[in-house]
């Protein structure tokens, strides 16, 4: 048991990290702080404010892990590699300098090419410059995550200038904006991560992209398997009811016939993609007066389509 009265000096000393930053991060939007009781690896729920007349709208959302040194951050065993990595908002690190009253802000970008399911022993991420664009080095069930260069390095006194704070809220947001896509992407059972070439601290992200990613990475296991093929469904039954809805009988018809050539290759389990792909089909059919059908089997019973409808 503590002493009544007292507290320990080094957690009052991260505790005013903790300050420094949410000082700093609430100019951009909120910033609202973890209890330390809670935390579990996420300091602040952040998200950025667009001005509208005498309110702020708040969108992009993001976490934020504070740290007062750039020593690695290291998630083992594979239960913490799995949490990080299930993370659905962008990720920032804040390293906090009191004495220089400043802060850096880092991306995590690259974690978006990795999925849970990897069973990744050892993820670290490492602060450290880049070369040759490798931003990511696996050996076998170990990753080494290397963040490059900062993308803000904010003094405390620059929040109260406008124009400046303007500017970083801008570059913050493109880097969130970025990386959200990419994470949407990776739920959707899709390994494909876009990034800027390079990183120039406290400027507007470069034009430049690259596309990096493993096309095979979702038939690694079952469930990333089945939320990509799900997710491919619903987009495949939305152009086959836009093409009902156009009464375009050619198009459909081609676009059924993609179907029934791609999933008799698939080993599929039962998704609400699949079921809205055959009710596409099927009320299509009945609409342009076509023969093609898809006929879904589950446990040696015909799954019908009868009593929906498909509305224009």
């Amino acid at each position: 048991m503590g002493q009544i009265g007292s507290l320990a000096h080094n957690f009052h000393q991260g505790a005013r990290s903790e300050y420094l930053a949410q000082y700093v991060l609430s100019a951009f939007g909120t910033a609202i702080p973890v209890p330390r009781p809670e935390d579990t690896g996420i300091d602040l729920y952040c998200a950025i404010g667009r001005e509208m007349g005498k309110r702020l709208l708040i969108e992009h959302y993001y976490i934020v892990q504070i740290k007062s040194d750039k020593k690695d951050i290291i998630y083992t065993p594979e239960d913490s590699t799995k949490w990080i990595l299930s993370q659905k908002y962008p990720f920032i690190i804040c390293i906090v300098d009191k004495k220089k009253g400043l802060i850096e802000l880092y991306q995590t970008i690259q974690l978006a090419r990795l999925f849970p399911e990897e069973n990744i022993r050892k993820l670290i991420i490492r602060f450290s410059n880049v070369k040759d664009g490798e931003f990511v080095k696996q050996k076998e069930d170990e990753v080494t995550l290397l963040t490059d260069k900062p993308i803000l390095k904010i003094k405390t006194h620059d929040v109260e200038k406008r124009d400046l704070l303007l500017k970083y809220k801008q570059i913050l947001k493109s880097w969130i904006e970025l990386d959200q896509e990419n994470i949407n992407r990776k739920n959707a059972g899709i390994n494909a991560v876009i990034f800027p070439s390079k990183i120039i601290t406290n400027s507007q992200m470069v034009q430049e992209r690259k596309l990096e990613g493993n096309f095979f990475k979702h038939i690694i296991h079952r469930d990333v398997a089945h939320n990509y093929y799900d997710t491919l469904f619903f987009l495949l039954s939305y152009e086959i009811n836009n093409a009902v809805s156009r009464n375009d009988k050619i198009r459909f018809e081609a676009l059924s016939d993609l179907v029934a050539n791609l999933i008799r290759f698939l080993d599929l389990s039962d998704s609400y993609g699949l079921r809205m792909l055959q009710i596409a089909i099927n009320k299509g059919s009945e609409k342009l007066k076509s023969d093609r059908r898809l006929d879904l089997i589950k446990e040696g019973k015909r799954i019908t389509t009868n009593g929906v409808k498909i509305v224009d």
